[in-house]
């Protein structure tokens, strides 16, 4: 069953404007939707917002990086925007912030990354383009000792910021940055040698007593990628491998997880499973562990499945896209619901790889009336074919 209702809001030129978002949008309590590209603007990528006034989507630049050849702002996001407790943005961009000659270099751009802040502009101003004032909160050149970090940050109930860098330190880590005396600083909670995973990808999330979890895309038992839950024991934090894939379950878990209001873990792998093209997985708490249930595979050919996290209405339906995945191998968007004898695979949408854009790369966001937003990294209508933000009403 497919939505009839498929609509792009915007498609990027990959020039001022940006190109080749990455990552699922952000909305507000207004409905504003944000979002990032890794390229364009100034050359090293975007933070844009698109506000619906009166039905229609206007697109504006909050901030173009300016990379290592600038002021050192950062270069790359690749993450998802995050609202934080003061109401301003923040994210991660894999690259920039300083380091050259660090040996650190992303998608081509220079740097080992940053954690950055964006606030509205500090004077009055009337245009809903007016750029927005950044602050590099940490350049990961200095510290905490990972580098790249491709995934978006997390916020804990005292304002303390948690996120993953792809690599450093072995294969990766999870930091922690604490703000005292007016600044920011970063520590190292976990290092990823391989057999406790390695690589991790994206967001972490955090349950009601402040445990961390998430996944990394390799290393465990069987070299296909982990979840895993951080706790903090007072004299530091322990790592607990809730998973290791094998591959016939699932392999290179891209994207994060989720709970739903039952505490219950969700999420994604982008290759291996039945049909060796991604899966959808759940872990439930049971008997003081964890039990694993595979929801859903994809059929493909390596990573074909999801790239990102799943997003989850009241319902406790479950929706995200796939890569590659679909009736083109252009990519789809997709829903999963709870029924009484499993779960049912609804297929809301099949990237053509024209004008309605390919490969979802990013997850997707819902609003009130249950309409589906998000961006693909590529296609859309001639000339502007780097990527597109679009909407689905079911």
């Amino acid at each position: 069953m497919h939505a009839q209702t498929y609509t792009v809001l915007y498609n990027f030129s990959n020039g001022a404007d940006g190109g080749a978002p990455q990552a699922a949008l952000t909305r507000d309590s207004a409905g504003r939707l944000y979002g990032t590209t890794l390229d364009g603007g100034a050359g090293y990528g975007t933070v844009f917002r698109m506000t619906n006034q009166n039905g229609s989507w206007i697109f504006g630049n909050l901030y173009k990086f300016e990379g290592n050849n600038g002021n050192n702002d950062g270069a790359g996001p690749i993450a998802k925007m995050v609202i934080g407790p003061n109401g301003s943005l923040y994210g991660t961009t894999v690259a920039g912030g300083g380091g050259s000659g660090s040996g650190c270099a992303d998608f081509g751009y220079e740097g080992c990354g940053t954690v950055f802040n964006l606030q509205p502009p500090f004077s009055i101003c009337k245009s809903i383009t007016c750029p927005w004032h950044e602050t590099v909160l940490l350049p990961f050149v200095t510290g905490p000792g990972g580098v790249y970090p491709f995934g978006a940050v997390a916020f804990d109930s005292h304002g303390n910021i948690y996120g993953t860098t792809q690599l450093g330190s072995g294969l990766g880590t999870v930091y922690e940055l604490a703000y005292s005396g007016g600044a920011w600083s970063g520590s190292t909670l976990v290092s990823f040698t391989g057999a406790n995973g390695g690589e991790p990808y994206d967001t972490l999330v955090l349950d009601s007593a402040g445990n961390l979890y998430g996944t990394a895309r390799g290393g465990g038992a069987n070299g296909y990628g982990v979840v895993f839950e951080l706790s903090n024991t007072g004299s530091g934090w322990q790592e607990t491998i809730l998973h290791s894939f094998d591959d016939s379950d699932g392999a290179e878990p891209f994207g994060g997880l989720i709970f739903d209001s039952h505490g219950n873990l969700y999420g994604t792998t982008s290759s291996g499973g039945p049909g060796n093209g991604g899966t959808v997985f759940e872990l439930s708490p049971s008997g003081g562990g964890w039990q694993f249930s595979l929801l859903y595979s994809f059929t493909g050919a390596g990573q074909w499945g999801p790239a990102d996290s799943l997003t989850i209405d009241s319902a406790g339906n479950l929706y995200g896209t796939a890569y590659k995945d679909g009736a083109n191998s252009e990519g789809s968007v997709f829903e999963l619901s709870p029924t009484g004898q499993g779960w049912v695979f609804t297929d809301l949408h099949d990237f053509s790889g024209g004008s309605d854009g390919c490969n979802p790369n990013g997850g997707v966001v819902l609003d009130a009336a249950g309409n589906i937003y998000g961006t693909t990294t590529g296609c859309g209508t001639y000339p502007n074919q780097y990527g597109t933000v679009w909407k689905i009403v079911p």
